[in-house]
């Protein structure tokens, strides 16, 4: 990925900043994941006479447990970019 810390960073903010990406980076695998399963499960049951609902319920639950995940890993990857004086601005069209 292109993101690093700032070159000011000092050594453990830049440990943290690389721990929150690779960190983020692994939730959004697990995430994707989740959701081709979901996807899976859903062309099965639009198929089926009469679907699997434990099969949907299964994934449809680690959908959102990767979700939680997910927002768990931008909060900790913001508190630690702006740690490091990262522009935040550059990151989501939401923020100020």
């Amino acid at each position: 990925m292109s993101l690093r810390a700032p070159p000011a960073a000092d050594d453990a903010t830049r440990a943290a900043f690389d721990a929150a990406i690779e960190r983020c980076q692994s939730v959004y695998l697990v995430e994707g994941n989740a959701h081709a399963r979901l996807a899976r499960a859903l062309e099965r049951a639009a198929s089926a006479t009469s679907p699997d609902r434990p099969d949907f319920l299964d994934a449809w639950s680690g959908v959102q447990e990767a979700n939680i995940d997910a927002l768990g890993c931008q909060s900790a990857f913001i508190s630690v970019a702006r740690r490091a004086g990262t522009p935040l601005d550059g990151l989501d069209p939401e923020l100020p």
